[in-house]
């Protein structure tokens, strides 16, 4: 059984108020508000399974450690939602390198719905944090889109919206196909330029859904 006791308790020693662990588990893709926090530590509710997951992975600690003692509870909780319903795939930001991306070194972890993404492979999924404005309208700052990558870079080439490389740069771009290799790089934001690059690019994976955040 949720225990808000020991919520309470790691919250207060990792120095979380209600307010700034909302926004870390929103960080995650995991949309939450402050007054859930709330109703949590005042017993008037428990965390969905994916809530749950997001918090222990703010605040560090195993998800066990936000029940109480009595582990036959805790056993048919995890059973009830297993890996099968929730997963949890690599979290990057957008602008960050590709050798982050290679390397996965000290990459932030997103719990998202197995049913959004089940006809995928798992292993192929990643999800990108956007900052800033380039990819307005499609994508404001701090949503998380969901990135299915190419298995040995091989894919059609279709004009679309892609996850790429340009440089050692990792960004979303709406991709035209010009010639065999020469290709035009438009940003989704109008107010930024198109590029025409001959080659240093590399086309890595295809948009597959957005996760919406918004703060009030």
């Amino acid at each position: 059984m949720f225990d808000s006791k020991k919520l309470m308790l790691h919250m207060k020693e990792k120095g979380y108020t209600n307010a700034s662990i909302a926004e870390a588990v929103s960080n995650l893709g995991v949309e939450i508000k402050e007054n859930s926090f709330k109703a949590y530590r005042q017993n008037r509710a428990s965390p969905r399974i994916e809530v749950l997951c997001a918090i222990a992975e703010v605040l560090g600690i195993a998800e066990q450690e936000l029940f109480d003692n009595k582990n036959h509870y805790v056993k048919k909780f995890l059973d009830d939602n297993n890996d099968e319903q929730i997963i949890k795939i690599p979290m990057f930001k957008l602008g960050t390198t590709l050798d982050s991306l290679n390397s996965m070194d000290n990459c932030d972890f997103m719990h998202i719905e197995n049913k959004l993404v089940k006809s995928y492979g798992i292993k192929n999924l990643i999800a990108i944090k956007i900052e800033g404005d380039s990819m307005l309208p499609l994508c404001k700052n701090n949503d998380t889109v969901i990135i299915e990558l190419f298995k040995n870079n091989i894919f059609s080439k279709i004009d679309n919206i892609y996850f790429m490389a340009y440089g050692d740069i990792l960004q979303i771009k709406r991709v035209q196909f010009i010639k065999e290799k020469e290709i035009s790089i438009i940003s989704l934001n109008q107010d930024y330029p198109s590029l025409n690059p001959k080659k240093d690019y590399t086309i890595l994976g295809k948009l597959l859904l957005k996760v919406n955040v918004e703060y009030f």
